[in-house]
């Protein structure tokens, strides 16, 4: 590695392009053509001193790239957010120094790809909540009541909500709502379909709103693991269609007759019942 002291590094710099107006000149054509070129985000390098911060776009760092711009357009905006928000909350991590977070395009663009292909198996978000209805007010009320961890002393048990660890494949622990929660949160789900059906006016949009309230209850955002390299979603099993009689023995319908019988009411999401939302495809 070489070191080299910056003012002898901008009197060369002078020395080549005429002096120092000449150079801020040189400077700012370069920076209008890769603005033409790569929009006003992307970033433009250049030496620290000569950034202006009254003049400058604020750099995006997620969408430094080509790439990045692409995916971007390809993806849903929320999942764009959640997917970047997720490699952001790894500032600090590792051994790559205070700054390191993937701010680096190179450093995004393949993680990026990786979350476009699991971003095409999410169901559509609607765009505008349920209308307030008998059964979508009881769905609420009773999501309204569920336990949050945030408000709990981690590792103590709680009622409503049960403190899991494992040993494998490597040590984790985690929160999640016991049967005496999801019993009504699955009723209040049978209730939704029975009054309005499976498609947009019914289950279709009330999912999401018992998938933002458990991500936001048991703290299980998508995120991206940098041990083991992939990405993940804790709450993406309440957007899955009806599953295989196998994967609901497994899964938090199998905890309660009434996830159960919500199970058997739903269309499927993959013809053979298994999960495939934020889950990487066969």
């Amino acid at each position: 590695m070489y070191l080299y002291n910056e003012r002898d590094v901008e009197r060369r710099a002078w020395e080549r392009h005429g002096g120092p107006e000449a150079f801020d000149a040189y400077l700012a054509k370069l920076r209008e053509r890769h603005i033409k070129k790569n929009g006003k985000s992307a970033y433009f390098a250049q030496p620290a001193s000569y950034e202006d911060p009254k003049d400058s776009v604020q750099y995006d760092h997620t969408i430094g790239s080509a790439a990045l711009r692409r995916a971007k357009e390809e993806m849903a905006p929320w999942l764009w957010k959640a997917y970047n928000d997720a490699l952001d909350r790894h500032k600090n991590d590792g051994w790559y120094g205070p700054e390191y977070y993937y701010s680096r395009p190179r450093d995004r663009e393949g993680l990026i790809a990786s979350a476009l292909k699991l971003a095409k198996t999410y169901p559509p978000r609607p765009a505008q909540p349920l209308p307030s209805s008998p059964s979508v007010d009881a769905l609420r009320a009773v999501l309204a009541d569920a336990p949050r961890i945030a408000d709990v002393e981690w590792g103590k048990e709680v009622p409503g909500l049960a403190f899991s660890t494992t040993w494998h494949p490597e040590y984790d622990e985690w929160y999640s709502w016991t049967s005496e929660i999801l019993q009504p949160i699955f009723e209040a789900l049978i209730g939704v379909i029975e009054a309005h059906g499976v498609g947009d006016d019914g289950w279709a949009s009330a999912r999401w709103e018992v998938y933002d309230r458990y991500a936001e209850c048991l703290q299980v955002p998508i995120s991206y693991d940098n041990y083991d390299k992939r990405w993940s979603d804790g709450a993406s099993g309440w957007l899955e269609g009806r599953l295989s009689p196998e994967l609901v023995n497994g899964s938090s319908r199998g905890s309660c007759e009434a996830g159960k019988r919500y199970n058997d009411m739903l269309p499927f999401s993959h013809p053979l019942g298994l999960f495939s939302v934020g889950r990487p495809q066969s």
